[in-house]
């Protein structure tokens, strides 16, 4: 993998743009791979997971529900690992949004309630 190659490779601006532009393919698969791959990238490397911050957002609210739940536990792992995550506050609004919407999957909002509820009383 190019994590365990080279961190910083992920950050070559080609790389980074060839990746990021796979976080809004059309198909939900590959939306879903891309984020296992950037996420384990920047909960292995935290000080560098503002570099996708603007990449993972928008998969908050994506229509795939295996998409959604994927980036909830990455921000989880980043949140929990990375205080000084910058897109902390930005990401926490999305998933408390995301969490108070009726409309939203169960799944999707438990996994979000489970986050909540270890960051702040655990």
């Amino acid at each position: 993998q190019v994590v365990d190659a080279d961190s910083n490779l992920m950050l070559h601006p080609s790389l980074k743009n060839a990746v990021s532009e796979r976080f809004g393919d059309v198909a939900k698969s590959v939306r879903e791979a891309v984020v296992g791959l950037v996420g384990s990238f920047v909960v292995s490397c935290p000080g560098l997971a503002n570099a996708f911050h603007t990449s993972f957002l928008p998969r908050l609210r994506d229509e795939g529900v295996s998409v959604k739940k994927r980036t909830v536990k990455i921000f989880r792992d980043i949140l929990m690992t990375n205080p000084s995550y910058d897109g902390r506050a930005s990401a926490c609004v999305i998933m408390l949004q995301r969490a108070a919407d009726p409309k939203e999957d169960d799944g999707v909002r438990d996994l979000i309630h489970e986050l909540f509820t270890e960051m702040w009383l655990e």
